[in-house]
């Protein structure tokens, strides 16, 4: 029986992309069943564990693919009779935290030079690092609503809409919204852009809610559970991208400090050296 996957190989999770991805698998899917969030799927260790050849296949071929682009690969592959196809691949959707990371880690590897390392990080990558965070103080005082995958890191606050149209209309008004759904759809991007934050009660981090919210810069908690969207329907609350936390209330957040993102520190000094 074929199986289906689309994954990004070595970086994970989405917020740090330091340790192996758990790649999504799913014995008898297909490419959109991974995406939808609405199939349970299985982690690369499965494929490792029942056909440990064709693992290693895709292994040495995502190692390539990734020499080759100079990138962290997004593949969607299929095994069929012990067969491993690559369907297609790309460059990974990655949030702030992760391009600096992977751009540094690309640099130390030899892959791609100091200019490159520069043109991979953005000034949008650049601000979203140096917003306010949450102490751990704060976080633990505050009830925990609902507890999901962190699939885009950093935190808002704001009230909870489970419909589009609403959450549309909330930020009309310039209220901060946090859209919380089942699953999210592509009819779903124009709430994802308007609100603060994503939550959704089902889905991976190859989800079209993780994916889409990486590529957006929106904070977002995946695979919460069934019924968080009916219980924080209303509610004022924050979402916790790092933890993958939902808690009551609006939280107050802390300034950023160097120690919070050392990685800026070394992107200063290639900056300077460059221009010296």
């Amino acid at each position: 029986m074929p199986s289906c996957a689309r994954a990004s190989r070595r970086y994970s999770p989405p917020g740090t992309h330091l340790a192996p991805l758990p790649i999504a698998t799913i014995p008898g899917g297909q490419g959109d069943d991974v995406v939808s969030g609405l199939v349970a799927v299985a982690p690369i260790t499965a494929l490792r564990d029942q056909q440990p050849a064709v693992y290693d296949q895709l292994m040495a071929a995502a190692r390539s693919l990734e020499r080759m682009a100079g990138d962290v690969q997004e593949i969607e592959f299929t095994v069929e009779d012990s067969q491993l196809w690559l369907l297609q691949t790309r460059g990974a959707e990655r949030s702030a935290q992760a391009a600096v990371r992977l751009a540094l880690q690309l640099h130390h590897e030899g892959l791609i030079d100091d200019t490159e390392t520069l043109r991979r990080v953005t000034p949008t990558h650049i601000e979203t690092l140096l917003r306010p965070s949450l102490q751990t103080e704060t976080r633990l005082a505050a009830p925990l609503l609902a507890k999901g995958l962190p699939a885009c890191p950093g935190v808002v606050s704001g009230t909870a809409y489970t419909e589009v149209d609403e959450a549309l209309d909330a930020a009309d008004r310039g209220e901060p919204v946090i859209l919380v759904r089942d699953h999210t759809r592509p009819e779903d991007v124009m709430g994802m852009l308007a609100a603060q934050g994503i939550v959704t009660e089902v889905g991976g981090a190859a989800s079209h809610a993780a994916v889409v919210s990486r590529e957006l810069g929106r904070v977002a908690v995946v695979g919460c559970g069934p019924g968080v969207a009916a219980a924080l329907a209303g509610k004022e609350i924050t979402v916790d991208g790092y933890e993958g936390e939902v808690r009551q209330g609006v939280l107050a957040l802390s300034a950023w400090s160097e120690s919070d993102t050392p990685e800026l520190r070394e992107l200063a000094d290639i900056a300077q050296r460059i221009s010296s």
